[in-house]
Order: C-alpha cells, then sequence, then structure tokens
C-alpha cells in the first residue's frame, strides 16, 4: 500500500508461488505453496477490505484483531498471479485481477486463459475483468544475426534453464534437470557447481534453444507475439537478455527493444 500511495495508484502487487531460489536459502518453507498463495491471497483481500480490526485463522496463517492503519488509494490495487497449472490458475479465477505466466506456449496460454475465466465466473465474479498478460523471455536486436548471436551466449542458456519443464518439451526438448522440472519453483542455481552448470549449458542444442526465447527483430518478435494479443492478450512484460549477453550492443538492443514496444502498442 506504501507502494501505491508513492504511486499515485500506479501500483500492481505481482504474487506467484514462490521461487525456490529465494525461500530454501534462508530457511523458508518451500511446501504447500499452492496452499500457502491461497490463504496469502485470503489475508491480503481480507485486511484491505476494512479499516476495522479483523480475525483470521488458517493453516499457515492467523490474526487476531489485525489491522492496517494505511487503506487503499481510492480502491485496493490489483492483484496479478503468475500461474501456470491448475490450482494456481484456480485461485486466479478466484482472487485476482490479473494474470502473468511466464513464457507459455499459445495453446498452453489459450487453455490457461480458459480454465481462468471458469473459475471467475464459478467464484460469481465478471471473467472479462481479470486481464490476461504473459512474461516473456527475449533476446530482441536490430538484426536477426544479431539476435541470434546473443542468443548462443552462456547467460542465455542459464536463463533457459530458469524455464519450467513444459516449456522445454514445447520447444521440443527434455529439460537438462529432468521432465518435471517446474522451472523456477524448483530452480537453485547456488546448488549448481560450477562444472555442472557448464555441463548442463554446454548440453542445451541450439534447435531448442532457438524455440525457447522470443527473438529476432523487432518485426519478427511482433510477428512471434500477435497470435497472443488475437487470443486476448493484453500486457506484455519482457525480460530482454540482449544486453546481458552482449553489452555492447545495449544500444542497439535498447533501440529495438523500444521499436517493439511501439510496434505492439499498435495492435
Amino acid at each position: 500500500l506504501t507502494l501505491q500511495h508513492a504511486a499515485k495508484g500506479r501500483f500492481i502487487l505481482g504474487l506467484g508461488a514462490g521461487e525456490a531460489e529465494n525461500l530454501a536459502p534462508y530457511g523458508l518453507p518451500v511446501d504447500h505453496l499452492v496452499a500457502r498463495c491461497r490463504e496469502s491471497l485470503q489475508v491480503i483481500r481480507l485486511l484491505w477490505s476494512t479499516p476495522d480490526p479483523v480475525d483470521f485463522g488458517g493453516e499457515f496463517f492467523t490474526l487476531k484483531r489485525a489491522s492496517l492503519e494505511l487503506r487503499p488509494l481510492q480502491k485496493q490495487p490489483p492483484i496479478w498471479l503468475a500461474a501456470h497449472r491448475p490450482k494456481m490458475l484456480e485461485l486466479t479465477g478466484r482472487y485476482c485481477d490479473g494474470w502473468i505466466p511466464h513464457d507459455l506456449s499459445l495453446e498452453r496460454w489459450t487453455t490457461g486463459l480458459a480454465q481462468i475465466r471458469e473459475s471467475a465466473r464459478a467464484a460469481g465474479r465478471n471473467a472479462a475483468s481479470i486481464t490476461p498478460g504473459m512474461f516473456v523471455n527475449s533476446v530482441i536486436d536490430s538484426t536477426h544475426a544479431a539476435a541470434h548471436s546473443a542468443l548462443e551466449q552462456a547467460v542465455v542458456k542459464v536463463g533457459a534453464l530458469s524455464l519450467d519443464a513444459t516449456v522445454w518439451a514445447d520447444a521440443g526438448g527434455v529439460h537438462p534437470l529432468g521432465p518435471t522440472h517446474k522451472g523456477i519453483v524448483d530452480y537453485m542455481p547456488n546448488d549448481l557447481m560450477p562444472e555442472r552448470a557448464w555441463e548442463l549449458i554446454n548440453a542445451i542444442s541450439w534447435d531448442v534453444l532457438h524455440g525457447l526465447f522470443v527473438h529476432g527483430t523487432p518485426e519478427e518478435v511482433v510477428e512471434t507475439l500477435t497470435p497472443y494479443v488475437d487470443a486476448g492478450c493484453r500486457e506484455i512484460v519482457f525480460q530482454n537478455f540482449t544486453a546481458l549477453a552482449r553489452p555492447a550492443r545495449v544500444l542497439q538492443s535498447t533501440g529495438a527493444f523500444l521499436r517493439t514496444a511501439r510496434l505492439l502498442h499498435r495492435l
């Protein structure tokens, strides 16, 4: 709420079930992540809904006459959920205002959106009030050759290891950490010794890598993403790996990225 006030209302609370890298090293629980997420959403909505003290008795959280002195600015901040599997998709439809999954194929994205809308209707909500989006790992540059050069760099391949095994399967490959790997939910880079990390990186084939990242010129990237827009996607959050992979091309890549954003806004 402090950020919502500081931003004069232009604030979105983005949540997910949790990432192993941000939990396990600090002694935070990594079990029952979806159930914890559900209760977190219930507690947040409850505290935002009234200035009066509230009680809550859950499996993971307990409130006894708890209240927030700072109130939402005009209206509650929208909550967007990073959801990929059925239980999290159900939570999105029941409690949230937006959906921001990570690098889904068009088929998985449209199926997920349908599940969210079904969940919203079952909860008595207006399904159309939930904004569909997507978080996109990308390699964008002024030429396709430059994008390919960045795509081959080790830092991009490290990013590929954090993707869900289903994303790998859709790209025609098997995740090096196993076919059931849940991406950032499971990924613990600090547990990988350098030799093992390089072994995994070097095992990533070009054909699979080519399918894991949205890449190319602004026009090519927009062409790739247009079917998502046509299917209802209204917000795209880019993580552009080009500057990390090729620092010397940061100006060209930034220019290409801004052009991509302008082209998408015209759709």
